[in-house]
């Protein structure tokens, strides 16, 4: 049997699971397959972070994996070999997250959520079936698969490798490099791409944060959307990640690092700057080629996570936040500042001609009731600024000039976006 298949997700593990959401997100279905009998019964649990859980409250699915999980407000901080104390939530006044910083939960119900998702998208998983053989060139890969026993031929425009440092995937390309997150037609994800894990619960965290951030470059460039190049950025934004230690401390010794400790618990400010790598709240992409900064604040750049932070929606007359703005697929504007209705409505149509479905607007004017976000964004009262938000919530463009024109050479000659009627050749 032989098939034509967009995007083939290899393993069904919560990884897996969790990139197929995300494609499903943006508009892709993949196919995804796992040589398991059925679904993964780990009595283990995973450790989820605040950042991971603000991923999956993008697929609506965050308040239903806290109540199957036990939330952890009190975070442990490790040396080489000993633990050296805790985070607690007292000590931090603002923690810059709507989650608790950590969240154990048993793989079979992180799978099962997630499997639940794309059951209800009617998402093909194919269980007993293994990939046995891959060869691929620049325009496609072609695997050998054994389906319940019977081999199959399949021919796949993108190959996803979610089946951790010794799948087959990864065995076909290199299995000696440390990191290889892509290669032609095969992108890798979590320990698939970086070989080795990562202990404190670093390693599913990181892989989440894999999967976020390739979906939307994958689903784009797979329905032509964007240049397949888009997908290069992939590597060269993760792959530093992956170099960053997250563990506290973890190269220094128990006792230098337990005078460390000893300073830093007795300044909050100080925790607070521990915590936030420990959360991944700090992972930014500042120095990489998707991230265009023209503003004079230097405090909130392009590169960076969203910031968490409260808002006053002034015309659904409602508390809301900016994390759940960005919760809609697609990129996001947001225009902070007092513009005239008729220039709002300017902007309105041009986001309609231009990017219908892959670009929402949100309008921020300034009042107290926001204030804190003019702040953070070192915006004047009575200035502007526009802030586009990438599809994993990260900033990509920030400028002080209200310019639609400016967005446009951004999205077209940085992301590589194509209008509507161009034909994906080769993709």
């Amino acid at each position: 049997m032989h098939k034509h298949i967009d995007v083939l997700v290899v393993g069904a593990g919560p990884l897996g699971l969790m990139m197929a959401a995300q494609l499903l997100r943006h508009g892709v279905q993949p196919v995804v397959i796992d040589d398991q009998r059925g679904p993964h019964r780990t009595p283990e649990p995973q450790t989820l972070n605040a950042r991971s859980l603000e991923l999956f409250r993008q697929l609506g699915l965050a308040n239903r994996l806290v109540d199957l999980g036990m939330a952890a407000y009190v975070v442990p901080v490790w040396g080489r070999d000993t633990q050296l104390g805790a985070i607690s939530s007292g000590h931090l006044e603002n923690p810059g997250t709507a989650f608790p910083y950590e969240l154990f939960v048993d793989d079979e119900k992180l799978g099962g959520l997630l499997l639940a998702r794309l059951t209800e998208k009617a998402c093909p998983v194919l269980w007993d079936t293994r990939l046995v053989a891959l060869r691929q060139d620049d325009r496609s890969a072609t695997v050998q698969v054994e389906h319940q026993g019977g081999p199959q031929t399949w021919t796949c425009r993108w190959v996803v490798a979610a089946d951790g440092p010794t799948g087959v995937v990864r065995q076909a390309l290199t299995p000696t490099a440390e990191h290889l997150f892509a290669r032609q037609r095969c992108l890798l994800l979590g320990e698939a791409a970086r070989g080795a894990s990562s202990r404190g619960g670093v390693a599913i965290n990181t892989a989440v944060q894999d999967a976020a951030n390739l979906a939307w470059k994958l689903a784009y460039a797979s329905v032509g959307r964007v240049k397949p190049v888009l997908l290069h950025t992939y590597a060269g934004e993760r792959s530093d990640v992956a170099a960053t230690p997250m563990v506290p401390f973890a190269r220094m010794g128990d006792s230098l690092a337990s005078r460390i400790w000893w300073l830093i618990d007795k300044k909050p400010v100080w925790m607070q700057q521990l915590f936030e790598p420990m959360a991944q709240l700090s992972v930014q992409y500042r120095a990489d080629t998707l991230s265009a900064h023209y503003a004079i604040g230097r405090r909130i750049r392009a590169g960076d996570r969203l910031p968490y932070l409260p808002v006053f929606d002034e015309k659904a007359k409602v508390n809301t936040d900016l994390h759940r703005w960005c919760e809609k697929p697609g990129f996001v504007l947001l225009v902070l500042g007092t513009i005239s209705q008729h220039h709002l409505q300017i902007i309105g149509k041009w986001m309609l001609q231009k990017y219908p479905r892959d670009m929402h607007l949100y309008y921020l004017p300034y009042s107290p009731a926001n204030r804190a976000v003019f702040e953070a964004f070192e915006v004047n009262p009575d200035g502007n600024k526009i802030v586009l938000v990438r599809p994993d919530m990260h900033i990509g463009y920030v400028n002080d000039m209200l310019n639609v024109s400016l967005v446009d050479t951004y999205m077209e000659e940085v992301i590589g976006w194509k209008p509507f009627g161009y034909l994906p050749e080769n993709t």
